[in-house]
């Protein structure tokens, strides 16, 4: 399977080269250069977000780095998520703050006042009377009005849980290959998929968040929008693709029997790396845009996701077994998927946004059919292919302690009966 990883290697050169040849934009957009106006005229706000409950009172801070030229009057804007200004102030969470006057020479931070109307999330920007600043509309600040903050802590905690549980997943299967010094059980076409997968998935977030130049390109299309990868993202990935290469070093030296990957995989997998090719060729001459080229790889990563727990579920049933197949990774992997889709509905309740779960099919779904298969696998574990033990006592030995139910035999009961048995 090595030659999965030179893709990932690439990548991590391409991120390199534009980092050293390509200076970021302002990515989260909270700095506007207004070079007609001055080079060094910059307005920020002085958080990049914010949130409060409704009828909660905050204040947030406009400043600028020198003193205006003139005098300029400023009035604040409100966009929704995908960037399309609300112009109906019964859409906005918030009591509108009033318009404010920069005045000639002033350098002193303006103050404004936030108060909570009810929940929902925008994005407040600024515009002005001049029409000689253009890249104002970059500068926005995130206002969350919630339900309750309790929630935004649970949420969060949420997140780190379903972090944790999918990174641990992968640590069961190791384990029990190591344990076992065999592989057998284990589907290889698994294995096959997981990596090309998480390859996939690693160079979309190496991309969009080490990348400045794949940076301006998202945030062209996603003006007030947030990055969404961050650094736990980089660490998931990476750190599922050296588990996975780790497991797939477990198959070239444990017992495997007769066990490879399938024909079938191999066309699949190639009809991937083919798509990711053509699609890298068309970004490297310019025909699509490095974004776009990432979006595509993205789409790689969905599709394995579908396909990848079918061939394990194929081969259980041939084998009417889950021997070498662990469950303890299925469970670690329901637990992250039901967290996850927990989150989503917090983070809606809490926002009062039930389109942020509706509107994104895309995740939810996968969730839901990775939930899916873990079901079935926990059929074919405890109710199908469910593993007795047998244990073979010599006439005349005591039986092992662990055969006997303690709590509703005793010990001399359990003696009598094994005598009159042999009798």
């Amino acid at each position: 399977m090595g030659f999965f990883l030179p893709i990932l290697c690439l990548t991590i050169h391409f991120s390199i080269t534009c980092g050293d040849n390509l200076k970021s934009k302002a990515v989260q957009g909270l700095t506007s250069k207004l070079d007609s106006v001055d080079e060094e005229f910059d307005i920020n706000f002085n958080i990049s977000s914010v949130v409060l409950e409704a009828n909660e009172t905050k204040f947030i801070g406009v400043y600028f780095t020198i003193p205006s030229v003139e005098n300029f009057t400023f009035e604040f804007t409100y966009r929704d998520l995908n960037g399309i200004y609300l112009n109906d102030s019964s859409k906005i969470p918030i009591d509108p703050p009033p318009s404010f006057t920069l005045s000639n020479s002033s350098v002193m931070p303006l103050v404004a006042m936030l108060v909570g109307r009810r929940p929902g999330r925008i994005e407040l920007g600024l515009r002005t009377n001049s029409t000689s600043w253009p890249g104002l509309e970059l500068v926005h600040l995130h206002v969350s009005v919630v339900c309750y903050h309790e929630l935004q802590v649970f949420q969060s905690v949420i997140g780190w849980g379903y972090f944790f549980a999918w990174t641990f997943s992968f640590y069961p299967q190791t384990y029990m290959n190591w344990h076992r010094k065999s592989v057998v059980g284990l589907s290889f076409d698994f294995l096959a998929f997981n990596l090309l997968g998480f390859i996939c998935y690693s160079a979309f977030n190496i991309g969009l968040y080490w990348v400045p130049y794949i940076q301006n390109e998202y945030e062209k299309l996603h003006p007030v929008g947030v990055l969404p990868v961050e650094l736990n993202d980089i660490f998931f990935s990476l750190h599922a693709v050296g588990i996975v290469a780790v497991q797939l070093l477990q198959c070239a030296l444990y017992e495997r029997g007769s066990q490879r990957v399938s024909i079938v995989c191999w066309v699949i997998l190639s009809i991937m790396l083919t798509f990711i090719a053509i699609s890298s060729v068309l970004a490297g001459v310019a025909i699509i845009n490095w974004l776009t080229c990432l979006y595509f790889i993205s789409y790689v990563k969905l599709a394995v996701t579908l396909l990848k727990f079918t061939p394990q579920a194929i081969f259980n049933c041939r084998r009417r077994s889950t021997e070498g197949w662990s469950i303890g990774q299925i469970i670690c992997d329901f637990t992250g998927g039901v967290l996850s889709i927990l989150q989503m509905i917090v983070i809606a309740y809490n926002s009062n946004d039930w389109t942020s779960l509706w509107g994104s099919p895309t995740k939810l779904g996968l969730a839901l059919f990775s939930i899916g298969f873990d079901f079935l696998f926990f059929g074919q574990h405890y109710v199908c292919y469910r593993t007795r033990s047998v244990v073979v006592v010599e006439i005349g030995a005591s039986p092992p302690q662990s055969t006997l139910d303690t709590d509703s035999v005793d010990t001399t009961e359990a003696s009598h009966l094994l005598e009159h048995a042999v009798g």
